[in-house]
């Protein structure tokens, strides 16, 4: 196990990204802040959607997509930070190790979304669902109005008869 180890953070065997770069000074910069850009926004996005979650935790559907969609994106990010100690430091097993971990991720998120998608697409749109209050709005008004109506015959039947006919 420590020989793995060893191997996968050994540097001694390849050479740092930067000697491809000829060491030039703006092509490093170029890498570097670029992919730190990327980390820092693919960081910046799981943590929205733990903020999202924590907000609203019991009214999200499909709450492990949000979980692996966070994993996903966390990895991503680390891929982008090896790259950016890869230029410095030839760590390639370590970077191959966590390309493969993203790799898993990224397929068994797909291969969710792919089984999950027949349910995402059954959601109804906010249009939907407030066509449907209307609609359930509508009944209930209706309702009300036929109740009022039974009322007054039943109020207007006691009074000719004299009696209570229905008791409440």
């Amino acid at each position: 196990m420590w020989e793995l180890l060893k191997t996968i953070f050994s540097p001694t065997q390849y050479m740092p990204h930067g000697n491809c770069y000829l060491w030039q000074t703006s092509l490093v910069w170029l890498h570097l802040l670029s992919d730190l850009l990327i980390a820092i926004a693919y960081f910046s996005i799981p943590t929205m959607l733990l903020y999202f979650l924590c907000k609203r935790k019991k009214e999200v559907p499909f709450l492990g997509v949000f979980i692996l969609f966070g994993a996903f994106i966390i990895l991503c990010g680390f891929g982008h930070l090896v790259e950016i100690w890869t230029l410095w430091y030839p760590a390639y097993w370590f970077s191959g190790v966590e390309q493969a971990l993203t790799a898993l991720v990224s397929c068994y998120t797909a291969l969710q979304m792919a089984t999950l998608l027949p349910q995402f697409l059954a959601l109804k749109t906010p249009e939907q669902l407030e066509a449907v209050n209307r609609e359930l709005q509508h009944q209930i008004l209706e309702r009300q109005q036929t109740e009022q109506i039974l009322q007054n015959i039943v109020v207007a039947t006691s009074s000719v008869t004299g009696e209570e006919f229905f008791p409440a």
